[in-house]
């Protein structure tokens, strides 16, 4: 873990990122237009741990499920969740995703971004296999165009 510098105190400090590191106000707005037309204990799955969107499931009274790479994360991003609810972890590579149940909404910040592109396409029929019919994948992503790199220069 330590290799990857995801610590507790990382977490913390993640209080400080300016979007698009996370979510801005208006996309978590966005993501809450989503949660909140749902009825409540509708099953969520949360691809990640981002902790806006967990809190809003929790707002709303959802069935969440979180999948991420690392509990150490989910545990440490859930100091920042304003709204807290039962929450399953389930610790999973996406590209291996099998949970055996169909979600009402996944959702993503950035989720599918950091899949290999080559992994791409097998992840999401993944996610869309574990949709039930008339289910909804949200998710926000980076977009750049002929391999260049992330800047927010002029922005």
């Amino acid at each position: 873990m330590s290799e990857i510098g995801w610590t507790e105190q990382l977490a913390k400090e993640r209080e400080k990122y300016k979007p698009p590191s996370r979510p801005s106000s208006s996309e978590v707005k966005i993501y809450e237009s989503y949660i909140k037309r749902l009825p409540k204990g509708s099953k969520v799955l949360v691809l990640g741990s981002t902790p806006e969107i967990r809190s809003l499931c929790a707002k709303y009274g959802m069935d969440v499920t979180v999948c991420d790479w690392s509990e150490e994360i989910f545990q440490a991003l859930k100091k920042l969740m304003k709204h807290k609810g039962k929450e399953d972890f389930v610790k999973e590579d996406w590209r291996n995703l099998n949970l055996g149940k169909k979600f009402d909404m996944i959702l993503g910040d950035c989720a599918i971004t950091v899949v290999p592109y080559q992994d791409l396409e097998s992840v999401m029929n993944k996610i869309s296999s574990h949709l039930n019919e008339n289910g909804l994948a949200v998710q926000r992503i980076w977009v750049r165009f002929n391999d260049q790199k992330y800047s927010l220069k002029g922005v």
